[in-house]
């Protein structure tokens, strides 16, 4: 049994890595850790809070509230061309009995990994903030940690918020040069694999009609989402039909390594203003500077990992 702590800024992309984890029989998410990017950390936490109904989970799932604000204490702008006003792509679905806890999120980090000493994995799927500050309170989890995957960044391919920066990491600088170079088992699932990893419209059709019964509501709600978030990429990158897996791959990736080809280098991220703020700075060179080594997943097989995606919905 996989034990998982997900840290999410609950958009489209990130509800289906949700769903996903949450239909794994063999993954038991410890806690849901609501941060700020495509929303707020409030409507991530309901949003999350909704997936988990939406999946008919059989057993609790704690829901905690991060930061609103970056690690430098900045006030964020949401992703709504991206994700609609609700993160969701203005999908309306029930409000969930549950509500979030009262414990903060960083807080929450803390005591589970204590808790469960290398069992964890933890696993972002936004920006950073709520590990930083864990941090801040206790670096002790770095070894306690039984590996992080975080979906952020690039390496050799184009940046999506700038030429050499995604927006998970450009969104709070800070908070990734600060886990990145903690320590962490580390594992960067970015845009060089998810951008060329596609969910298109044969994918939504054959979920649509091969969807088990209890998941039919699951398969409504990905093909409802999915016309936002196509339209988003068609306007962005001229794709047709199709869209990324971004944060459902970092999933994949986490609980199915064998998926991606990985490669290890000291990794920092770039904080200082300019062209290159956000980037990911993997060095290569045999004197390389000082900094803990990243897996950097470079290759992954595509087609195995969306048919892994879909068919956890199907029969």
């Amino acid at each position: 049994m996989y034990k998982v702590i997900i840290d999410c800024d609950t958009g489209i992309d990130d509800s289906i890595a949700l769903l996903y984890a949450l239909k794994r029989e063999d993954v038991q998410i410890m806690a849901i850790t609501a941060g700020f990017g495509n929303c707020s950390a409030q409507q991530s936490a309901q949003n999350s809070l909704k997936m988990i109904e939406l999946a008919k989970v059989k057993y609790h799932i704690p829901v905690y509230i991060g930061s609103e604000k970056t690690y430098s204490g900045t006030k964020p702008t949401y992703a709504t061309n991206v994700h609609g006003t609700n993160g969701i792509g203005d999908v309306e679905l029930p409000l969930s009995k549950q509500q979030p806890e009262t414990e903060k999120a960083d807080d929450a980090i803390i005591r589970i990994i204590h808790e469960n000493p290398h069992e964890i994995i933890l696993i972002t799927l936004g920006r950073m903030t709520n590990l930083a500050y864990a941090l801040d309170k206790d670096k002790e989890i770095v070894n306690l940690t039984k590996k992080l995957v975080f979906m952020g960044g690039t390496i050799l391919a184009a940046g999506n918020v700038g030429a050499f920066s995604e927006a998970n990491i450009a969104g709070d600088a800070l908070a990734a040069q600060k886990v990145l170079t903690a320590g962490f088992n580390s594992y960067q699932v970015g845009l060089d694999i998810t951008q060329s990893t596609h969910l298109d419209r044969t994918h939504l059709n054959y979920l649509s009609a091969n969807a088990k019964e209890e998941n039919k509501e699951i398969a409504s709600y990905i093909n409802q989402a999915m016309v936002q978030y196509f339209h988003f990429n068609h306007q962005a990158s001229e794709m047709i039909e199709c869209c990324p897996v971004h944060d459902p791959l970092a999933v994949l990736i986490a609980l199915e390594p064998q998926l991606a080809d990985v490669t290890y280098r000291p990794c920092q991220v770039e904080t200082a203003p300019g062209l290159t703020y956000g980037m990911i700075v993997a060095d290569s060179r045999v004197n390389h500077f000082d900094a803990p080594l990243c897996g950097l997943c470079l290759k992954c097989d595509s087609e195995a990992a969306v048919n892994k995606l879909i068919s956890i919905f199907c029969n």
